[in-house]
Order: C-alpha cells, then sequence, then structure tokens
C-alpha cells in the first residue's frame, strides 16, 4: 500500500471459471464507486453455493490471476484457499482489517446473494465492516426479492437497495460455462483469452467416459 488509507473492493466467488462477467463487475466498481483496488478471492469451500466436483484450488486460483492479468488495481487474495472449512466472508474481513489498517472495505456482490444477506454469518457485523456493493444479476428482480425478505432487519434492506452498482447485467454463469465446455460447445465470448487457453491446456471441466 502506497497511502494510509485505501478504499478496497471484496470480490469472492467460486471462479470455477472466472469469466467476462466477474471481470465487468470488478472494473465497473473500480470507476463507479471510486475505489483504489478490487480484491479478487477464490473461495476454498463456499457457505452458499455447495455443489460437488469443485475445480481444484491451484486452478481456480491460477485461472483468477489470469483474469485480471497485468491490471494493478485488481488483485487476487488466497486468503481462503489457505483456510480449511467453510470460507466465511466475515472471518475473511477480520482477517484482512488486521493485514489493512486503515483500509476501508466494499464487499461487492450480487443481487441474488444480497437478498439473502442477513443469513449471512455476522450479516450485521458484515454489514458495519464491509458494507455491500450490489451488482446487477440477470434476471434478478433484486426489488421484489429483497421486499419478501421479512426477517431482514428494514436498516439492512435500505442499505442494500441503496448500493446498487450501475451496471448493465451480463447473462453469464460459471455453471453455463461449465456445461457448454463439456458438450463442447463454444465459450470464447464469455471467457479472456488467457482463462479459455488455461482451461483447455488443463482439460478442465470436460465429461470423461
Amino acid at each position: 500500500m502506497t497511502k494510509e488509507s485505501h478504499n478496497i473492493g471484496i470480490l469472492g466467488g467460486t471462479f470455477d471459471p472466472p469469466h467476462l462477467g466477474h471481470l465487468s463487475i470488478a472494473r465497473t466498481a473500480l470507476v463507479d464507486c471510486e475505489l483504489d483496488q478490487v480484491l479478487l478471492i477464490p473461495a476454498r469451500i463456499p457457505p452458499h453455493k455447495v455443489r460437488p466436483g469443485i475445480s481444484a484450488p491451484e486452478h481456480r486460483l491460477a485461472m483468477t490471476k489470469l483474469l485480471c492479468g497485468e491490471n494493478a488495481c485488481m488483485v487476487v487474495n488466497d486468503i481462503e484457499l489457505c483456510r480449511q472449512g467453510k470460507s466465511y466472508t466475515i472471518d475473511t474481513i477480520h482477517v484482512l482489517r488486521k493485514q489493512m489498517p486503515g483500509a476501508y472495505f466494499r464487499l461487492i456482490i450480487g443481487e441474488d446473494m444480497a437478498a439473502d444477506f442477513h443469513t449471512w454469518k455476522q450479516a450485521r457485523t458484515l454489514m458495519q465492516i464491509a458494507p455491500p456493493l450490489v451488482a446487477a444479476r440477470p434476471g434478478c428482480d433484486f426489488l421484489t426479492g429483497i421486499s419478501k425478505q421479512d426477517n431482514m432487519p428494514e436498516s439492512m434492506r435500505r442499505s442494500l437497495l441503496d448500493s446498487c452498482i450501475n451496471i448493465s447485467p451480463m447473462d453469464i454463469s460459471s455453471t453455463a460455462i461449465r456445461a457448454a465446455i463439456a458438450d463442447q460447445r463454444d465459450v470464447t465470448h464469455l471467457l479472456t483469452t488467457k482463462v479459455m487457453a488455461y482451461i483447455f491446456e488443463h482439460g478442465l471441466y470436460r465429461v470423461t467416459n
């Protein structure tokens, strides 16, 4: 860090694989939210998206680094991959606050995740120490979804609604990309060239008989 106070965005996920949608969100947050840096943090075991067959941590870490390329404002952090067990965001933020004293953190999440934010571990504390920035997700009616959450505190609901990033949702998902590669369909418009090359070099997401 080159100055005492930094505005740091936190973009977590499985990144299996990281795609152009992730890149668009990170770049938009950097500019529109006046962030100094976005940390992309691959999760070892995401608590909200448990599924079998998640790619090895080393592959997801390598692909996320390739996604960021030489952009010094986008940095990949392996803090969650180095921990065992589920990757709870609140635990990660506590560690980052110790590592980066004086930094102001913003948690970047999609509308689908924001609608259930009140169910996250220590959600109230997380809202205070890393206020979310909410990115649009295709097919997600955030206003309707969040209004149905009767157990969400009204102050949290208002904060989430007031923290939406002005970004056009991109109809891209890692799930769809994995399925397309398994079916040998073209995904070159969804991934960077380097991430695509890595996937095919290591034979990721192919169906083996």
